[in-house]
């Protein structure tokens, strides 16, 4: 799978890339990050126990610490794809 990783703006420059570790990384694929203004980390992920397929998940940095990822519920996420109207 893919991980997600991550580079600090420190000094005008851009740190080395950090993997961001098996409480957001999964042996599946994790992808498609985005930081959220108010802190979240939103990303797709096909880990086990979610609705089906890729779905969208979401993280908190609390003192330094990353929450355990949740799963974003009903609409957001579904068990299908939702299929176009018949013609």
């Amino acid at each position: 799978g893919s991980d997600i990783w991550y580079c600090e703006w420190i000094n005008g420059e851009w740190s080395a890339p950090v993997n961001m570790g098996s409480g957001i990384n999964t042996p599946a694929s994790e992808n498609y990050p985005v930081m959220h203004p108010s802190g979240y980390l939103c990303f797709t992920s096909d880990r086990p126990g979610g609705m089906g397929g890729m779905d969208i998940y979401y993280s908190v940095l609390s003192y330094g610490t990353w929450s355990d990822p949740l799963l974003l519920p009903e609409p957001v996420n579904s068990s299908s794809a939702l299929k176009a109207p018949m013609a």
